[in-house]
Parts: C-alpha cells; structure tokens; sequence
C-alpha cells in the first residue's frame, strides 16, 4: 500500500524553497524552460496576464508544475493551459502507462484545477501550445488524433512558431472522471 501523500498547490510565491528545490532539479535535467521565476516568466503570467501557476506536491516535494494565462494572441476570450508544463522524472505516483497521456501530473492533476480557475473567469476558450521543435509535439499529435485536441494551427507566438490546438474541455473531462486522481486533499 502507498502511503505518499500528493497535493495540489497554487504557486504564490516563486521564491518559496521548495519551488526553488523543483527549480533546481529542473536544472539537473536541462529543463530550461523551468529553471527559475524568470524562465516560468512568473510576473508576466501573473501580473500581465492574469495568470496562475499550480504545482503537485508528494510528500511536500513539488515535483511538477503548470500554469494557465489568459492569451489575446489568440483570441481575446482565450486561455492557454499547461504553459511551462513540467514533471520531475520518475516522481509520479502513478506508475502505469496512458495512451490518452494522464501518465502525466500536468495533464492528470493540474488540469482540473486549471479549468476550474478558468471558468470562475467567465466563459473563454481554453487553448494548449507547443513549440513545433519540442519534443512533446508528437505526444499533442497523439491527443490530436484521440479527441482531446482540435483545430491545431501553425502560428508565431512571441517569436516562435508553435501548434496552438483548442482543448476539446468534454472530451478531457469524459476521460478524466475514469482515471484516478492521487492527490489526498
């Protein structure tokens, strides 16, 4: 039986140690986009873009993190999710695999709480982006073609060419509510 205890926790204060601690386990792995408040670009997500950051906690650890901002590139009632999406490597409590991509903390624990904050809002679009040359490209393809991911579209964001895909939020939550969730809150 595991006894890890996972939580969920909105990001208020990058400086905090242990953000600082993910921060520099990211730096282990060459995760650069997560490497500081800079690279998260906290402030700009927070304060210009009425953003938030969430980050999952195992045993007081964070281990991953996401956060959603509003993005008027796109449309001005849209939010993008999942933006600086990060797991440690082998942190997860879960430990079997997913074909619709709930192996991941970010997409399985995260996300919830994203569109909840999203819909307190009001009524805006939900979008999710890669840069074309990430590696997590081809898994967005994969979730293309399964349901969760519609519309993608080839566009220069901030000065990088990246696959803005509208998130399908009743094909996500179909699926959601048939795969655990680990956090005990």
């Amino acid at each position: 039986m595991n006894t890890d205890s996972m939580s969920v926790r909105e990001i208020v204060d990058p400086a905090d140690f242990k953000v600082q601690e993910f921060f520099k386990e990211c730096q282990k792995h060459n995760f650069t986009n997560n490497i500081s408040a800079m690279s998260i670009k906290f402030d700009w997500v927070t304060r210009e873009r009425l953003g938030k950051f969430w980050g999952v906690f195992i045993n007081g650890r964070m281990v991953s993190m996401a956060g959603c901002h509003w993005i008027p590139e796109i449309t001005d009632k849209a939010f993008r999710i999942q933006f600086r999406g990060c797991d440690l490597p082998g942190t997860d409590l879960k430990k079997t695999l997913s074909r619709a991509h709930f192996n991941s903390m970010t997409f399985r624990e995260l996300i919830p709480h994203q569109l909840n904050w999203i819909r307190s809002k009001g009524d805006f679009n939900t979008y999710l982006s890669v840069n074309v040359e990430n590696r997590n490209h081809r898994a967005m393809e994969l979730l293309e073609r399964q349901g969760f991911l519609l519309n993608p579209e080839v566009v220069s964001l901030f000065g990088v060419q990246q696959t803005v895909w509208q998130f399908n939020i009743s094909k996500y939550e179909e699926v959601r509510k048939r795969v655990r969730s680990y956090v005990n809150e």
